[in-house]
């Protein structure tokens, strides 16, 4: 009892040693893994990676929330192709400015610069037109005239700088210059001290604008000095646009990650300011707070405190949230990670410069219009005025400014002739005629007094409305309210208000109205594709970096905020990480370890992923990745070492208790012996060579194999040609299946075809065995289809991956059936209905199989149908078994290939059969000397074998009184072999008797006396097989045996027969090569050949459509008229087995009837 216990606690003990031992393995692995990342993430290509990585989050997450108030006015490929390249005069500035004003956008931010003067522009035309006034008015005051001519020259920045004011909403970028590396590399004095310098040499008017920009900036504290980016120069806005701006920012990128843009600055220092971004001015704007209020605390937050953050689809300034304080996330450099909202183009409203230039003309055409006395309208003078102003500034074709002039001058006539009709067909004809013989469209005067109809009728007034369409309609509705709302109705006359474009609005095509442009946050830039301001983002190789300004401002009012990961936080968790896993998966094993491994990269990636989406927080995930890879590795390096050490132990305790080939799997994969089973639908084959007993009784066991050899590599390779598996040999059974392991629905039809193309090769191998061993041999095959279960069968120590059913079974009794009916291959009821269409089948009889109560009906498969070939075949490749079979075939069997097609040729007249005949035919020769010089060499070679075997038994010649040598007759000379032999054998009988060992032998007495025997057996076949002739009547078979006999009379010397025998081979197989090579090039034409001869001849099927009546009649009991068309077959085909069996039977029947409970079915007596 005390001994039990001490064991068990001996065995605790050292249980206990070795999980310890794996933990400390655990953690010292996990240790130098987290320290190795640690280190690794400090590198550049790791954080590339770690980029990679946020991208991919970026681009895999539902897409964040995008404001519908948020927007772009598109500077793009249209506007560029149309007003020309950039930079544009400022008046194009000017049309946007008024139009955004007038239609009430809340902010509108500029990502392009204005930092320098633009020139005076002389308008030509508009000089040339006053002066024809005064010539034709006959003015000549000379101030008048001066007057004119100024007004002539345009200052466009005056323009756009009024245009600023009045508009109120507009806010300006400047530029601020970053230090060049070398500056940089000096640190913050070198920085100063630099922009110093610079500052004398400011120009009055540059230091004004700077002084501008200082009102929108923060003063500097010492924190925000030492960590933000620095500035060494300011290039500001034109003193008297900025004058005018809501606000002042800068615009550009400062520095990111890597070339993608993902990162927004917030501010920058200079000159003792802390200068914040387009972005930020805004912002405050939009909180309506001021921007020194704004509080920044590097590497935490910038926040915006007591923001009243704007209700979205709200035009009011003041319609807001509730006040509250925002904190944006920020790095160290005050710049925040911008949670973009994916393509350019999929998300915002995108209004091309074009379409908002069509709206700025309308304004300026109705300006035209409502200068004149509309109480008295001259419409060509309106028509005039109004394109004149659109021309002035070139912003739209002529034939788009004239057909617009016409709209709003139509609108305007049509205002007082709609009150006092009341048909619009009249309305129109009188507003017609007021264009006095003007070529105008009437398409736009139509359009210009309907859209003041129904403006007028939405006013409230009694006039007639035409059929318009339902946008349209509602566009002018809602432009009439729009202009009621803003108490501007005097500035929307005329009444003509232009259907509704589509732009681009959250990645679909949306239509779109100028009163859209009220309440919204827009930000203009260059967006064509050719222009400059182009960078990568996470969604996009290229993309538009006014994008950038308005994803910062989307993520800072929707608060959909990313977090920055912290560096400490974050190696801290590589490490933890390191050795957490490391401590699980020290006493794991590998499978365990690889679902613990792929649960903590599936958990990780999660957790990382639902950290994103649902908190915003950027968590690294490659170091934890790598780790958990790095350690798996390790894991599985430190298991290989073991399975090493493992694979030693077995085979010292196994090699001598299984095969080689059990134990390799055994150490390589023990999880394929456990006993799996399923159920499968299959196709059985099985085949038998019937008489092969008469070869094996009189080879060795060498030569049993080589033969074997012959016949089962042929028909192993056609079966797995067709997809079949092998699934064991027994002797020369063969059993296959079809349909396992893989499923196939086509296995049955396959095993067909495959048993068919055997029987091609079988008559070559039976050729072969009639010439070498003068033995008929015939090949007979079972085939049967069914379900079967199916998997690796048998025990732990010995299994095999096959079959097992009834199906199975009857597949067996099939195959020798064949014996009966003298067919080759037979199958039955259960595989006719899947190959009837490609099979040509013989229904033969109904068969009591052996063991079994009901008959089954029985089926030749004669050959396969020539249409399912090609169908199914006709499109491959020739196999490649083709040429094995080829070139492996010996010398006898050659024979046999140039007799089976010389008949193919014969029976069906197909080209390539006669191609292949004339090859084989004309290597005749060649095989012969194969034949003679192989058979020799195999006679000299066993006589060698026999005097070393008597020889090291001590047995001599004189004692058993043979000579040693001379010519004598080959019979005496095998007699004396045959003597040699049994002399030796009986000396080895005597030796295992007596208990004598053999010395330094490799082999046993036993094995000596196996060889012995199997030497005796060969001399004694020689014996009789040498005095004959070929069976099959090949000469060269004959001058082989007597080759043969020739050497045995003088047993001479290697004369050089092994060298020849290399040269022939060698020379067979090159044209073999050569000749297969030549039909792979013509696959389809081969296939055509095949389908053909495997196919039934005119006279096969004739003589089975006789055997089809005499069965019909036969199993009617009407013998004597089934006799008749039974011979009438065998006239036709005298060989045909199954009607001279079916003729034997039924003549026997005829004299001796069967009993009265017969049903036709003939009965099976052996498996």
């Amino acid at each position: 009892m005390a001994g039990r216990q001490k064991e068990r606690a001996e065995s605790r003990s050292l249980f206990s040693r070795g999980i310890l031992h794996r933990i400390l393995i655990g953690l010292a692995a996990g240790s130098l893994v987290g320290l190795f990342i640690v280190k690794l993430s400090d590198n550049a290509y790791f954080r590339q990676l770690e980029l990679i990585s946020l991208d991919f989050c970026y681009t895999h997450r539902p897409q964040p929330y995008f404001r519908s108030d948020i927007g772009y006015i598109d500077y793009d490929d249209e506007a560029l192709a149309f007003y020309g390249p950039w930079p544009w005069p400022r008046n194009r500035q000017v049309a946007l400015v008024r139009t955004v004003g007038e239609f009430g956008a809340r902010a509108v931010g500029y990502d392009v610069f204005f930092l320098e003067h633009s020139n005076a522009v002389f308008h030509t035309p508009r000089l040339e037109k006053k002066v024809h006034e005064f010539e034709e008015e006959a003015i000549e005051d000379p101030d008048a005239m001066v007057s004119e001519i100024l007004s002539a020259f345009r200052d466009y920045d005056a323009e756009f700088a009024q245009a600023t004011a009045d508009a109120g909403n507009i806010f300006f970028a400047h530029i601020m210059t970053k230090p060049n590396a070398d500056i940089a590399r000096g640190g913050l004095k070198a920085i100063l001290e630099f922009s110093e310098e610079e500052k004398k040499h400011f120009s009055e008017e540059k230091r004004q604008g700077i002084e501008l920009a200082k009102s929108f900036a923060i003063p500097a504290t010492e924190t925000l000095r030492k960590h933000l980016y620095k500035a060494v120069d300011l290039t500001p806005v034109l003193p008297d646009l900025a004058s005018a701006a809501r606000g002042l920012g800068f615009a550009q990128i400062i520095k990111d990650l890597d070339p993608t843009v993902r990162l927004y600055p917030f501010a920058m220092y200079y000159d003792s300011m802390v200068f914040p971004s387009i972005a930020v001015v805004m912002l405050a704007d939009l909180f309506q707070i001021k921007v020194t209020d704004v509080r920044i605390v590097p590497g935490k937050y910038l926040e915006f405190p007591d923001a009243a953050v704007p209700l979205e689809g709200h035009a009011s300034e003041t319609t807001a949230a509730k006040r509250k304080t925002i904190r944006v996330p920020i790095n160290q450099q005050g710049q925040m990670l911008v949670n973009w909202a994916g393509k350019f183009y999929d998300h915002g409203l995108h209004v091309p410069y074009r379409r908002l230039s069509e709206i700025y003309s309308l304004m300026l055409a109705k300006e035209a219009v409502r200068s004149l006395d509309t109480g008295s309208l001259d419409a060509s003078q309106a028509v005039n005025a109004a394109r004149d102003a659109i021309q002035l500034d070139r912003i739209l074709r002529p034939d788009e400014a004239g057909s617009l002039a016409v709209r709003v001058t139509a609108a305007a006539l049509a205002d007082s002739v709609l009150r006092s009709s009341t048909s619009f067909e009249d309305v129109l004809t009188n507003v017609r005629s007021a264009f006095r013989g003007e070529t105008v469209s009437v398409e736009d005067v139509r359009a210009g007094v309907a859209s003041a109809a129904v403006a007028l009728h939405t006013l409230g007034e009694s006039v007639p409305v035409p059929p318009l369409s339902s946008t349209w309609r509602e566009e002018i509705e809602r432009m009439i309210h729009f202009s009621q709302r803003k108490h501007r109705l005097d500035r929307a006359f005329p009444f003509y208000f232009a259907p509704k474009v589509t732009v681009p609005w959250g990645g679909t095509e949306r239509a779109f109205s100028p009163a859209d442009l009220e309440g919204k946050i827009l930000m203009v830039g260059l967006t064509g594709v050719g222009t400059i301001d182009l960078n990568p983002t996470p969604f996009e190789k290229a993309c538009p970096m006014v994008a950038l300004h308005a994803n910062a401002l989307n993520t800072v009012l929707t608060q959909q905020f990313l977090r920055f990961p912290s560096e400490a936080p974050k190696k801290i968790v590589i490490v933890l990480a390191a050795l957490l896993l490391g401590l699980l998966l020290a006493p794991m094993r590998t499978s365990r370890g690889a679902l613990l491994a792929a649960v903590a990269l599936a958990g990780w990636t999660g957790f990382v992923y639902w950290e994103w989406i649902e908190r915003g927080r950027w968590i690294p995930w490659l170091g934890v990745v790598l780790v958990v890879i790095l350690l798996f590795l390790l894991k599985i390096f430190g298991e290989f070492l073991l399975t090493i050490r493992e694979r030693a132990r077995v085979r010292k305790l196994f090699a001598a208790m299984v095969s080689p080939k059990v134990l390799r799997l055994m150490e390589e994969d023990p999880s394929r012996f456990s006993l799996t089973g399923e159920r499968k639908h299959a196709t059985m084959f099985f085949s038998w060579v019937d008489g092969f007993s008469g070869v094996t009784a009189g080879v060795s066991p060498d030569e049993l194999s080589a033969i074997l050899a012959q016949y089962l590599t042929p028909i192993s390779e056609i079966i797995m040609d067709y997809d079949g598996y092998i699934d064991k040999y027994e002797g020369h059974i063969v059993m296959a299946d079809f349909g396992v392991p893989l499923d196939d629905p086509d296995h049955p039809w396959k095993c067909c075809f495959s048993a068919v193309e055997q029987q091609q090769d079988i008559e070559a191998f039976i050729l072969f065995v009639s010439a070498r061993y003068g033995t008929d041999v015939h090949v007979s095959m079972g085939i049967n289809t069914g379900y079967v279960s199916a998997g690796n069968m048998g025990s732990e120590r010995k299994m095999q991956y096959t079959v097992m059913g009834d199906a199975v079974n009857v597949a067996a009794r099939f195959m020798p059936a064949n014996m009966i009916y003298g067919t080759d291959i037979i199958t039955g009821e259960d595989t006719e209905p899947f190959v009837r269409d490609s099979v040509q089948l013989r229904e033969l009889d109904r068969l009591l199989l052996k063991g079994k109560t009901t008959p089954t009906v029985i089926y030749e498969v004669m050959g396969w149908r020539k249409d399912a070939y090609l169908e199914r075949r006709g499109d491959l490749p020739v196999p490649s078994a083709l040429r094995v079979r080829w070139l492996k075939a010996p010398a006898q069997k050659i024979f046999g290939y140039a007799r089976f097609w010389r008949k193919r040729y014969e029976t069906f007249s197909v080209p390539m059969a006669w191609e292949i005949a004339e090859f084989f035919e004309g290597n005749l020769e060649l095989a012969e000397g194969i034949m003679k010089n192989a058979g020799v060499w195999g006679v000299m070679m066993l006589c060698r074998s026999i005097r070393q075997l008597q020889d090291r038994l001590g047995i001599s010649d004189a004692s058993l009184g043979v000579t040693s040598g001379g010519r004598i007759d080959y019979q005496k000379r095998l007699e004396e072999h045959e003597r040699r032999l049994e002399a030796v054998i009986e000396r080895i009988d005597e030796a295992i008797r007596k208990g004598e060992k053999i010395e330094d032998a490799v082999l046993g007495w036993p094995e000596l006396r196996l060889r012995a025997t199997s030497f005796l057996a060969s001399i004694r076949r020689l014996r009789r097989n040498l005095p004959k002739k070929s069976r099959e009547g090949i000469e060269a078979v004959n001058r082989t045996l007597k080759a043969i006999r020739e050497w045995l009379s003088t047993e001479t010397a290697d004369t050089g027969f092994q060298q020849r025998l290399k040269e022939l081979s060698a020379e067979y197989e090159r044209r073999v090569q050569a000749f297969f090579d030549e039909i792979a090039s013509r696959p389809r034409e081969y296939h055509e050949m095949m389908a053909v001869i495997g196919d039934l001849s005119s006279e096969e099927i004739r003589v089975r459509d006789l055997y089809h009546e005499a069965l019909a009649l036969h199993r009617e009991r009407k013998w004597n008229e089934a006799i008749p068309v039974l011979e009438n077959a065998l006239r036709i085909l005298p060989k045909d087995p199954p009607s001279k069996a079916l003729l034997e039977r039924a003549q026997v029947y005829l004299e001796q009837p069967p009993g009265p409970e017969w049903q036709g079915e003939f009965v099976q007596t052996k498996k």
